[in-house]
């Protein structure tokens, strides 16, 4: 019986001795949560999120096979202008968009090529910027419109971004717009002149000016 004592008390000073080691308080560098119970190891603030991108396919990575243009952007049926994938001159398999008018656009944002961003915040500032390369022609204009339930989307400003008709140049063009009425906006690229060719590195809106 006192054998039987002697192992036990032995083996609680191996015990009480171990919990003195870094770690086994829940002190220590490398202590562990208890089971069942949860750990924040770090928070993003709310200024890293705001830079998000809420274009859905900014750089047009997504682009079925036969299809008319990038996923998520608006392509009209007979359309005046013509949307292809090109491969981007800094490699890595990336690509841009290239848009080509045939004709001069009709004053229809509807048909023009762009995207529809829902869920805005009335009253707050948001940035949208493209990086293009112009390929010759005229002036190409990008610019946002409020959408409503029926009838043209409103105009919120038409003018937003000018591509400068400079054969060969890259630029990155950006402005700030914000949403008045409608928390839905549709922005989109339009020209007045034919023969004009424009290729998009990519889109970008994030929140805040």
């Amino acid at each position: 019986m006192a054998h039987r004592s002697h192992h036990a008390l032995a083996l609680f000073s191996v015990l009480a001795a171990s919990c003195l080691l870094p770690g086994c308080s829940g002190e220590g560098r490398d202590a562990y949560p208890a089971p069942g119970s949860m750990e924040v190891l770090s928070v993003t603030p709310a200024s890293v999120r705001r830079s998000e991108n809420l274009l859905s396919n900014p750089m047009f990575d997504q682009w079925w096979a036969g299809a008319p243009g990038p996923e998520g952007y608006t392509i009209a049926r007979d359309s005046v202008y013509v949307m292809s994938r090109v491969p981007y001159e800094g490699g890595g398999g990336a690509f841009k968009a290239r848009q080509r008018w045939t004709k001069p656009e009709e004053a229809n944002p509807n048909r023009y090529f762009g995207v529809l961003v829902e869920g805005l915040e009335l009253g707050q500032p948001y940035r949208f910027e493209v990086m293009a390369t112009s390929r010759g022609g005229g002036f190409v204009k990008i610019g946002v419109w409020e959408r409503v339930a029926k009838g043209l989307p409103v105009p919120l400003n038409t003018d937003l971004i000018q591509i400068v008709p400079h054969a060969g140049q890259t630029k990155i063009y950006a402005a700030t717009f914000t949403p008045v009425k409608e928390s839905s906006v549709f922005i989109g690229a339009y020209t007045q002149n034919s023969g004009t060719e424009v290729e998009y590195r990519y889109w970008s809106l994030i929140e805040g000016a």
